[in-house]
């Protein structure tokens, strides 16, 4: 693969290069990883010296907007705790896990009792097959009588040679009432494990977008100036559509897959003890392959969801300045970054789809071995298993490979969703503003006079920043209109912000009415302060609903207030 990538065969994905890049690096010896590795800091050394390299680490290291990162290798038992906890505790599992298995048991249970239904009616039809060629005339035939006979007490031999003792004969109503009674059983439990999983898996993707909201909702500043609007909507969609739609049915898929195939594998063995010896061996098999597709599968997922957060990135920025870019007449270009993107998010995701019929193939051919060992050791034993045994043991040996494809397939579903659950939970370590935790309360009226005083204030955007604002104070009387001048990036956006909080001073503090604002609930100060933005902006709904959020005055009132700044700047004029 190596010469022909370098002869350029294997065409330009990224993907593909470094997949052989890094089989290569693996395969090489001892001699020579440590002849590159002496080379490779050999050449770091010299490129560390260039003070160009020095510019470029500095550069990245004072980049606002950091890179996505995806976390490596398996999703860490964290997450899993944290999810379980979300979804119900061990509590809501033990119950899942105890319907799955009486539902298994009660389907293996029709089948059983299929099987002594039959036993019991064949040998009930031999007695009348028997007596209508005796009464037929065909008496003279012996040799079909006597072999009648044999077979008709082959299950009373059987019962013997088994240690259990014949069973009357009963009534067809009989066996197909069992029949029904196992049927609906299995049928009301199939039904409450689906209704249970589902239920809790919902509240769960409830109780996880409601804890995204109010984590976003209360960040910092810092958060969304470091963070591209692109990356927070992906988690609001497709890592809650993830949580929401595919995680519960994946998850149910494949435990019911687990439950199905280790209750084959006991069925089988409890029949065919020899079978046991296939089943370490199988076992081993589907977890290397299975070991190998979750490897690559799982860095796929997580590459499909960090180059999907750009798409939403560039689309919105594009919706935003959408009249600059045709006034510049550069739609194509915008296009084709779009089409780049999207390109660039496909690729894991037809690879998905490759690794996906690679394990097909290997599941189809180990599965194979499982029907094989089971038919060899039916054979073997065949003096000792009835033919209701046999037939239960093939039919679900056939049904094994079915059931081991789709738990490795569901289980790797689960495992690669879990990666939305794992980003989802990096957000809920999101630095927060410092809601509820009210020092003082200030009076119902307050502000009334509007007094503002910063005393020795010093302000910086983030702990490694420099500061902003260094050592201010003034004064600020109440009922004064005052002008802030300076030049861009003086600092005086970062005093409105300092106001309402936006921002926690380093030094110094900040009072109004000579209240200290960092005593004071955060609701509590930003619904007592009013700002007019630069930028207007109104939300959706009506006039009342933004100009009274919280309802708090009558229609009269604001009608009343909306006159009267009318009739002031009619008169201004």
């Amino acid at each position: 693969p190596l010469t022909l990538l370098h002869q350029g065969l294997l065409g330009e994905d990224e993907l593909v290069k470094s997949s052989i890049m890094s089989r290569n690096n693996s395969s090489v010896n001892l001699k020579t990883k440590s002849s590159t590795s002496v080379q490779n800091m050999t050449k770091t050394s010299k490129e560390s010296a260039k003070p160009q390299q020095t510019d470029d680490e500095r550069k990245k290291a004072g980049k606002l907007v950091k890179e996505e990162t995806k976390a490596e290798g398996v999703v860490g038992l964290e997450v899993y705790k944290w999810y379980l906890k979300i979804f119900g505790g061990w509590k809501t599992l033990s119950i899942l896990v105890s319907a799955f298995v009486f539902a298994q048991c009660m389907y293996i249970g029709q089948s059983w009792w299929v099987r002594d239904w039959a036993s019991h009616n064949i040998t009930n039809k031999i007695f009348a097959y028997r007596e209508s060629l005796s009464s037929a005339g065909f008496q003279a035939f012996g040799r079909v009588d006597a072999f009648l006979n044999s077979v008709a007490a082959l299950p009373n031999r059987m019962a013997v040679a088994m240690g259990t003792e014949p069973v009357g004969p009963h009534s067809t109503f009989y066996y197909l009432a069992i029949y029904f009674l196992i049927g609906l059983a299995q049928s009301v439990l199939s039904a409450f494990k689906t209704i249970l999983s589902f239920v809790a898996g919902l509240n769960a993707s409830k109780k996880i977008f409601n804890l995204l909201l109010k984590k976003v909702l209360h960040a910092k500043l810092r958060f969304f100036d470091s963070t591209p609007i692109g990356r927070i909507m992906n988690r609001f969609s497709k890592d809650i559509e993830a949580v929401d739609q595919e995680l519960t049915p994946f998850f149910e898929g494949a435990f019911y897959s687990l439950v199905t195939c280790l209750s084959t594998v006991v069925l089988i063995t409890f029949i065919t003890p020899q079978f046991l010896i296939v089943a370490v061996i199988v076992a081993v098999l589907y977890y290397f392959i299975g070991y190998f597709y979750l490897a690559g599968s799982r860095e796929l997922k997580r590459l499909d969801s960090i180059s999907r957060s750009p798409i939403y990135q560039h689309f919105s920025e594009t919706l935003v300045g959408v009249t600059t870019i045709r006034a510049f007449g550069d739609e194509s270009r915008f296009i084709q970054e779009n089409l780049h993107k999207i390109d660039e998010n496909n690729r894991p995701f037809f690879y998905l789809w490759v690794a996906n019929r690679w394990l097909a193939m290997r599941i189809d051919l180990i599965g194979s071995l499982v029907v094989f060992g089971a038919g060899v050791f039916i054979l073997l034993n065949i003096d000792h298993i009835d033919s209701g045994m046999a037939g239960i043991s093939l039919t679900y040996a056939i049904t094994f490979t079915e059931g081991a494809l789709w738990l490795v397939r569901l289980y790797s579903n689960v495992e690669m969703n879990m990666n939305s659950v794992e980003r989802l939970k990096e957000y809920m370590v999101v630095e927060q503003e410092p809601y509820d935790q009210p020092i003082m309360t200030p009076p119902p009226d307050w502000p009334q006079q509007g007094r503002v005083e910063m005393n020795d204030l010093s302000l910086r955007y983030a702990p490694g920043l420099p500061r902003v604002i260094k050592n201010v104070s003034f004064t600020v009387e109440p009922k004064s209109k005052v002008g802030v001048v300076g030049r861009t990036g003086a600092g005086k956006s970062t005093i409105i912000t300092a106001l309402f909080r936006f921002l926690d001073p380093e030094t110094g503090h900040i009072k109004i009415d000579n209240v200290d604002i960092s005593l004071v609930d955060l609701q509590r100060l930003r619904r007592s302060i009013t700002i007019i933005p630069q930028d207007p902006t109104l939300f959706t709904g009506t006039v009342k609903s933004n100009l009274d959020p919280y309802d708090e005055y009558s229609d009269k009132d604001i009608f009343c207030l909306l006159y009267t700044s009318d009739a002031a700047d009619d008169g201004e004029s």
